[in-house]
Formats: structure tokens, sequence, C-alpha cells
């Protein structure tokens, strides 16, 4: 997704297109709602949607000597409205409910967990999980937004690396998000539920996520920071955190014609 724009409750969204490869001239064919309508022809289109959803995304590419390649992004993004709705990844990993009113006017939110990140400058009394993804609101002027207007619900299922993290003790998890302001991790209330493997929190931030594991049982269940007793009062330790994200793209059109 490149830049968003919108206004009247529709949302115009510019597509950006990275591939390279095959033998030029090449034809594209984007289908926005995956409905098997052709939507655009155009190498980087523009598109807007008119009604609130979860939408996937295809786009076909042939080259001239007819080598051809077709990827699909199932729930790539989610058009958001005033009204709330629950937003989930096409595996289920990552979902997000969105009350009424948390959101102001017409959103488009990707959540992305298919890369692979590492996490360093973990706060003290924790330790990096296996888990991460990132969750990114645009709004109508085309501004990111971070801070939402009302709390949402966020449940992740965690991988089992993140529980052989924790020696097998599911209550040890917990969800964190990077504060970019303050430039720090920030670990949340977390509820751990083994039978469905997954971790529930409630935030108004959206930004980079991550499963942590406490490294004591009375870290864990809700992110307790750690105090220490000072004369004159109390002192909350905290550490600066750093995601950086990874990717390896095939620069060739029949193998990888998408790198967002």
């Amino acid at each position: 997704v490149g830049s968003v724009s919108g206004s009247g409750g529709s949302i115009s969204i510019l597509f950006s297109n990275l591939s390279t490869g095959g033998v030029a001239p090449l034809t594209y064919a984007w289908d926005f709602q995956n409905d098997g309508t052709v939507d655009s022809t155009e190498r980087e289109p523009r598109y807007s949607y008119n009604n609130p959803g979860t939408y996937t995304i295809r786009l076909s590419i042939q080259d001239a000597v007819g080598n051809a390649n077709i990827r699909v992004k199932s729930n790539y993004l989610t058009v958001l409205s005033s009204g709330g709705a629950t937003v989930a990844t096409a595996d289920g990993q990552v979902s997000l409910l969105f009350p009424d009113g948390a959101v102001t006017g017409t959103t488009v939110l990707t959540i992305d967990n298919s890369g692979t990140c590492v996490i360093s400058d973990i706060p003290a009394g924790f330790a990096k999980g296996d888990t991460c993804f990132i969750a990114k609101l645009m709004n109508e002027s085309g501004t990111e937004v971070t801070i939402l207007s009302k709390p949402i619900s966020v449940s992740v299922k965690y991988a089992a690396e993140d529980l052989a993290a924790a020696d097998g003790d599911a209550s040890r998890l917990v969800l964190a998000y990077w504060d970019k302001l303050a430039r720090r991790w920030t670990i949340l209330e977390t509820t751990a539920n083994a039978n469905d493997s997954s971790l529930t929190a409630s935030t108004s931030h959206l930004s980079l996520w991550a499963v942590l594991v406490a490294t004591s049982k009375g870290d864990g269940g809700g992110g307790t920071p750690i105090w220490i007793w000072l004369v004159g009062g109390l002192v909350i330790l905290v550490a600066a955190g750093l995601i950086a994200w990874k990717s390896v793209s095939i620069r060739v059109v029949r193998d990888d014609p998408w790198r967002r």
C-alpha cells in the first residue's frame, strides 16, 4: 500500500508494485476485491474503496514470452469506519476487535505478521519470544494513526517457539508494543488461554508488536513493572527497545511479483 487519501466515506489507495524481471513489456491485471473482475492494468494503480470490509488483492503479471505469475494476498487490507469491526489475518494468528468509535472517519488497516523480526533491548525482567507483527492504520489524510479514540482488544495465537521460550508456562507470555514517542517497549496486562494458545490484551496503540517472556512468574500475566524502593519514592525501571524487520524477496516475475 502506497499513499492514502479519501473523503465522504470513500478511501483511495495507491498500490506499489516492486516486481522486476521478465521479458519486457510486462502486462498487469489487478483485482482489488478478488471477485474475478480486472480493476486495473496499470503498473501502479490507484483504487477507491467505498464500503468498509476486509479485502483480498489479486495480481497477475505476464511478460512478452508468456512467463506468468499470479499472487493473491488474502485479507490484505481492511477499510474501517467509526462503526467498529473485527479484523483478522488470513491465518487467524492475529485478531483485532475495534469497538464503535475507536477510529474517526474512514481508515485503512494492514496487519503484517509475515516477516522475521529481530528484537533487541528487551525490558528488564523479560526475554524475547518468537511471534511479532505490525499493525498500521492510515486515515483519509494519509497520516498514520498510532493512538486510537478507544481501546481495542488484541488477540494473538502464540507459537510453539514462544511456549518453549517460557519453558511450557503460557502464563509467562505477554504482549508488548513499541511506543514510538517514548522509544521503549510497553508491556500490557495479558491474559493467556492455553486451551486455544492465545494471548489477549487491551490497548489504544497500534504499532510494532511482539510476544515477550517474563523471566520469572512474578513478571508475567500483565507485564508487572519492576519496582525499586528508593528513599523518597519509587522508580520504575524500563529499557528502550527496537524491532528490525527483515524480508527476502526473489526478484524474478514468475517467482515473486510482490514485495511490500
